[in-house]
């Protein structure tokens, strides 16, 4: 990473908000957010180059088990809860234990509506990133705030995307999960 310049790569957030806890949150329970986002090193004949992975996460429920018992369950969702608590006193901000099951609760049903493109066979594919369609998500708008000033991420970029499959289902969940 050093060669690339990126050795002091920003691995967490900075800023306070609950978009930030729950990625702290669910980082430190062992899961996370909707994408996993990588760089591998393409070395072609002339020259070496970055490219932007994108690929399925591992989520709570693929981390347990679909038949997790309601012990390991129950752990979890004390362990988030008291970790909420604990984040929200240290920043002043005011959360309800009823609050926080219901963020845990909203995340596990979200993992539900997504298992099943979980367990698809992935068949990676380069494209460029205007090519990928899911509406619901800014694509290169997230690649340069998480890439940062690292990498220069337009709708022409090249990716590699490790499970079409998953991304094209996650629109799909995206807008059921609205519901939730």
């Amino acid at each position: 990473m050093r060669k690339f310049g990126l050795e002091q790569w920003p691995t967490t957030p900075r800023r306070t908000n609950l978009t930030n806890l729950l990625a702290a949150v669910s980082t430190e329970l062992g899961y996370h957010p909707l994408v996993t986002i990588t760089l591998i090193r393409e070395m072609t004949p002339s020259k070496q180059k970055l490219l932007i992975c994108i690929d399925k996460p591992r989520l709570l429920l693929q981390k347990l088990g679909p038949k997790t018992d309601t012990t390991v369950a129950a752990r979890l969702l004390f362990a988030l809860t008291k970790y909420l608590k604990d984040y929200c006193e240290h920043f002043g901000l005011c959360l309800q234990r009823s609050e926080a099951e219901h963020i845990v609760t909203t995340i596990i049903k979200f993992e539900q509506l997504l298992d099943f493109y979980m367990h698809q066979p992935a068949k990676q594919v380069k494209q460029k990133l205007k090519e990928i369609t899911n509406t619901k998500i800014e694509w290169v708008s997230l690649l340069a705030t998480v890439l940062g000033k690292h990498l220069n991420v337009t709708a022409e970029t090249e990716i590699v995307v490790r499970s079409p499959h998953y991304f094209a289902g996650l629109k799909e969940v995206l807008e059921k999960s609205s519901e939730l």
